[in-house]
């Protein structure tokens, strides 16, 4: 007899049990009596025997054969629909001209990658689901490399090319899977592929770096050494899970490994100019990559690292936030003395330590002053809104596409540096900034204002539009109703202004200390809330208010 693949499976369709549509009344076949018509027919035993064990195997994987049955070898049907799928199954494999999908369905070039995607999505998922033991291996290996760029407490993030799913995590680190260009080219293209798709590290000198540094330069445009450098941090216990872009769906074994990246200052500027025009890009704080999602919905695809911590959010966090900052700061004015405090209604700016501050007159227009409030604004990190023409960029800068307005912006520095004031700092491509780190930028009382009703302290920032754009208000709400005799000696000062201030010495300032500093006003820029001129105290944003300072 022909001893074909097909010829062999037709004599198991001929010899299948039977079941009857309605009712338990169904025939068996027991192992022995199959092997009995494959030497009838003139099959070798052992033939035989390899035949009956495989489609046993994929009966039993579909559970179509009763357990208790198959312990005394015999098969018998679970039902009649399970001999129907048994029967279309076997049918399909014997018949060789028989078909499950057009001929070209898996072609990479078909455009059918959602329908194949499904299909291993399902067949995955109840190979996972339904194994007995839980155990089911993976099927495809990926190995990763990841770039971790924090500037300001936030890391970069890529969306991936599987971008229309707005179900599926689509924001990674910087980096992605190793590709068989990665190795050195003395390794063949098969050996590549097998390190590829084997789950052994890939210890192949240069391998993971070469892929890290194309893939950054395929995200980014960042280029190694004349934009940044990498160093390795973190090696990831290895992540299963049912995964894959478009149809490369599957029980997935992920190898990550981890780099921080550090960016030079043509790093920066290259990264800032590319953020302006890449919306695939954007910044996420630990806690958004703890979480899993931003707010605003993007989502992120970090199980790995959230697997590493073994799902404590706050030791993730606590790692993320050793990692370094990319790009060191290098703001010129640092130092205490070099503290600046800029004006909006004032004439004069304060420059020095706090309480022992130097007026310095320079002569700036409203306009000019709302400018550089709001790039002092920027230089904090507080939130704005740029206007059309102006871009957002980082430690500071801030891009002026109108000609006119960086033209301005030139004339408020030359202003600056005639008051021996020079404050200003510019970059190519139209990016300005003020040249003070965040934490020497502070504002003059007039931006802020103070009101007052029976139980509440409110606190705002007045500033909101500049020619720069919108500035969010800050507003911040104190319940001050169990410190009645406090908050009437801030009604008063509010309101009257020359009321004396009761109680202990210095009561209101340490009341204000606790209860209101730790609230984070210094953040936006206010230096002190309750300042001292002329002996007297002075709460900010209540001009020519005081109320007399206790010797």
């Amino acid at each position: 007899m022909d001893n074909s693949a097909s010829q062999l499976l037709q004599i198991i369709v001929q010899e299948l049990p039977t079941h009857a549509e309605e009712g338990a009344v169904a025939t068996d076949k027991t192992r022995a009596a199959l092997l009995d018509v494959f030497a009838a027919n003139g099959v070798e035993t052992s033939a035989a025997i390899a035949v009956i064990a495989l489609i046993e195997r994929l009966l039993i994987s579909t559970c179509l054969l009763e357990p208790a049955a198959l312990t005394q070898s015999i098969w018998r049907w679970m039902s009649y629909p399970a001999s129907l799928l048994g029967r279309s199954l076997l049918n399909s494999l014997a018949d060789d001209q028989q078909r499950w999908f057009v001929k070209d369905f898996w072609r990479d070039d078909t455009g059918r990658y959602e329908e194949q995607r499904q299909i291993l999505h399902t067949l995955e998922t109840r190979r996972c689901n339904y194994h007995v033991t839980r155990t089911a291996q993976p099927i495809r290996c990926v190995h990763v490399v990841w770039a971790f760029l924090q500037i300001e407490g936030r890391f970069l993030f890529h969306q991936r090319e599987d971008r229309l799913r707005s179900e599926v995590a689509n924001y990674v680190p910087l980096g992605g899977r190793l590709k068989v260009d990665d190795f050195p080219d003395d390794i063949s293209p098969a050996q590549r592929l097998q390190w590829l798709q084997s789950p052994h590290e890939i210890n192949f000198t240069g391998v993971n770096e070469h892929g890290l540094e194309r893939e950054i330069e395929e995200e980014t445009g960042l280029l190694l050494e004349r934009h940044y450098t990498f160093t390795p941090w973190l090696v990831l216990r290895p992540l299963q899970k049912i995964e894959g872009k478009a149809a490369n769906m599957a029980y997935t074994a992920y190898f990550i490994r981890c780099f921080c990246v550090t960016l030079n200052r043509d790093g920066l500027f290259h990264l800032m100019n590319r953020l302006c025009s890449d919306d695939t890009l954007c910044w996420l704080t630990a806690e958004d990559i703890a979480q899993g999602e931003q707010q605003g919905g993007r989502r992120v695809f970090v199980d790995a690292l959230q697997q590493h911590f073994a799902g404590n959010q706050q030791q993730l966090i606590a790692a993320l936030q050793t990692i370094p900052n990319s790009y060191a700061n290098d703001w010129p004015l640092t130092k205490n003395e070099e503290v600046i405090v800029l004006p909006w209604q004032e004439d004069q700016f304060l420059r020095g330590v706090a309480g022992k501050e130097k007026a310095i007159s320079c002569t700036l227009t409203h306009t000019e002053k709302a400018i550089l409030l709001h790039l002092g604004w920027h230089g904090r990190g507080l939130e704005w809104t740029p206007t059309e023409g102006v871009l957002i960029g980082l430690q500071g800068w801030i891009q002026l596409q109108d000609a006119s307005l960086l033209e301005q912006v030139h004339h408020i520095g030359v202003k600056l540096e005639k008051a021996n004031l020079a404050l200003l700092q510019s970059g190519d491509q139209g990016w300005v900034r003020l040249r003070i780190s965040p934490k020497q930028i502070f504002f003059r009382d007039s931006v802020f204002s103070i009101e007052v009703d029976k139980t509440n302290l409110v606190f705002k920032t007045r500033l909101e539009a500049t020619p720069l754009g919108q500035l969010k208000i800050f507003n911040q709400h104190f319940d001050l109703a169990n410190h009645a005799p406090t908050l009437k000696d801030i009604r008063n000062q509010v309101k009257v202004g020359q009321d004396e201030l009761g109680g202990s010495k210095n009561a209101l300032e340490m009341f204000v200390q606790r209860n209101i500093m730790d609230a984070g006003l210094e953040r936006v820029g206010l230096r002190k809330l309750l300042p001292v001129e002329k002996k007297c105290y002075r709460l900010a944003g209540v001009r020519d208010n005081f109320i007399e300072k206790p010797e």
